[in-house]
């Protein structure tokens, strides 16, 4: 597996967890590792996405790279009108070795955007894309997973 993050700290904790895989810091809109994969996954971090401009890139990058198919997991979201963002604000408490105790405050933006959206997305990058709906989960909601079959 090949990773990418934007942070080299995100890769140096996914090394320590995944050290037979390899780990590119750069941007999944721009990223060329020089290769193709048998498939492409997207996960949360596609949340990070705020317009469709950003999108956009980040599935030209998917069809760059995949042969076969992208997949990409969200929550169901339905919106009127976009771009829309939603903000989730974390606080971690933090131990060190030694016991110590610190807060860490993070705040994240992230995309929302609909089902329409996402498809016409993923079919302007080349893809045959197509949505799946998965069981609902115990909070009540639901997810679609978005994928993409680079069909030849």
């Amino acid at each position: 597996m090949t990773l990418v993050d934007l942070f080299a700290e995100i890769n140096d904790v996914a090394q320590d967890l995944n050290p037979k895989s390899r780990y590119h810091v750069d941007d999944m809109r721009i990223v060329r590792p020089g290769r193709r994969f048998d498939a492409v996954f997207i996960h949360d971090a596609i949340d990070y996405m705020l317009t469709e401009g950003d999108l956009e890139p980040a599935n030209g990058t998917a069809f760059a790279h995949c042969p076969g198919w992208s997949r990409s997991q969200i929550p169901l979201v339905e919106l009127g009108s976009e771009p829309a963002a939603t903000v989730t604000e974390y606080l971690f408490l933090l131990s060190d070795r030694d016991g110590v105790e610190r807060p860490v405050h993070e705040t994240h933006r992230t995309g929302l955007f609909s089902e329409l959206t996402w498809l016409r997305g993923l079919t302007e990058a080349g893809f045959r894309a197509r949505a799946v709906r998965g069981k609902t989960d115990e909070a009540g909601s639901g997810r679609i997973t978005f994928i993409g079959d680079r069909s030849l």
